[in-house]
């Protein structure tokens, strides 16, 4: 790569090639971005940590042409831009400012402006958005000629490899109905819906805490890890700011855990007639919310919990293997317990469960 690298870009991939490129043993790097740096795409916290590098950053100017003598690359030509009206991603757009050209000297440049897709062998009939991507029935992957089904970067934009695996077995159950003659949506799940935002009511708002990172010292001629991670407690706290919105994400965790093998992911529904000589109906109940009851600070208070709450905290297989634990992971020196929260109460509940004093 030589001494001086630039990178054409504002992405993470930009970031990322940067990160390299200085990993590698280039002494100055430098990232070339067309727009402000408030409109780079790239996470702010990885434009941070370039930055802590020694990475710099050419906000506001754009590439014109590379420079070469004795056909060797010597450097690149920018010209300052200015931001005027907003385009169609909604960010401002560049424009050039007359007569501000200047020069780089580099040893090589890396362009990570983006990619798109190849359209030269697909049919001109196919129907696209306004981000260039195809248009498809978002259950059946089927664009809008029959019996053409698309999938991965081309239809959903840049995404994880996951993401375009799970098109592609998508893609292959439609294509073998199609084949079949078979309905190509019957009995298929629908698309996962997005909510704008996760309800937080109820939830107790806390920091996160700051991930410890290598010094930037440290870094050069390295490939190691640069966020170090949390410490176990650190974790632990971390991990209880989770609003668990997705429940189940289907990690598949919990059949490896099961050792009695009682989790069946691929068990589909049915209907089974069982003879039996009487039916006893034990189906719960509903607990009660304390939350209302101001004056005992529950959803308020660190560490005020109710009764299935502590019963799930000493259970061997709860959160914390049976012990007592502190919002803080730390142990209590002593427990306060109150009776009949909800009942014996002429606001909420009048009658007395019977249960819990006996």
């Amino acid at each position: 790569l030589g001494e001086r690298v630039a990178v054409i870009g504002g992405g993470n991939a930009a970031v990322d090639a940067a990160g390299v490129a200085k990993r590698l043993g280039a002494k100055e790097v430098s990232i070339v971005y067309r727009r402000s740096r408030a409109e780079m795409p790239a996470v702010s916290t990885e434009v941070d940590e370039a930055e802590r590098e020694g990475i710099n950053l050419h906000i506001l100017a754009a590439p014109v042409r590379v420079l070469t003598k004795d056909d060797r690359l010597t450097g690149i030509q920018c010209i300052q831009m200015e931001l005027g009206e907003p385009d169609a991603s909604g960010r401002r757009r560049p424009v050039p400012i007359k007569g501000s050209e200047f020069n780089m000297d580099v040893d090589s440049v890396i362009i990570a402006i983006g990619q798109g897709g190849d359209k030269a062998m697909l049919p001109k009939e196919l129907e696209y958005t306004g981000w260039g991507t195809l248009v498809v029935d978002q259950v059946t992957l089927q664009t809008n000629i029959e019996g053409v089904f698309a999938g991965g970067d081309v239809v959903s934009g840049p995404a994880d490899v996951i993401a375009a695996i799970a098109a592609g077995k998508e893609a292959a159950i439609s294509i073998d109905r199609y084949l079949r003659g078979s309905d190509l949506k019957e009995g298929r799940p629908a698309p996962i819906k997005r909510v704008k935002e996760v309800s937080k009511e109820g939830v107790q708002q806390k920091v996160r805490a700051a991930m410890p990172i290598l010094d930037p010292g440290s870094r050069d001629g390295s490939f190691a890890e640069v966020e170090l991670g949390f410490d176990e407690k650190t974790a632990i706290e971390e991990a209880k700011r989770c609003l668990n919105c997705g429940v189940c994400s289907e990690c598949m965790e919990c059949i490896k855990a099961c050792q009695a093998g009682a989790i069946n992911q691929e068990m589909e529904e049915e209907t089974v007639e069982v003879e039996v000589g009487n039916i006893i109906i034990a189906t719960g109940y509903d607990s009660f919310d304390p939350t209302p009851l101001y004056h005992y600070g529950y959803g308020r208070l660190d560490n005020v919990i109710t009764a299935l709450e502590f019963e799930r905290m000493i259970n061997a297989s709860g959160p914390t293997g049976g012990e007592v634990v502190l919002q803080d992971g730390s142990h209590p020196k002593t427990v306060g317990i109150i009776h009949c929260v909800g009942s014996r109460d002429e606001k909420y509940h009048e009658y007395c469960s019977q249960v819990c004093c006996m």
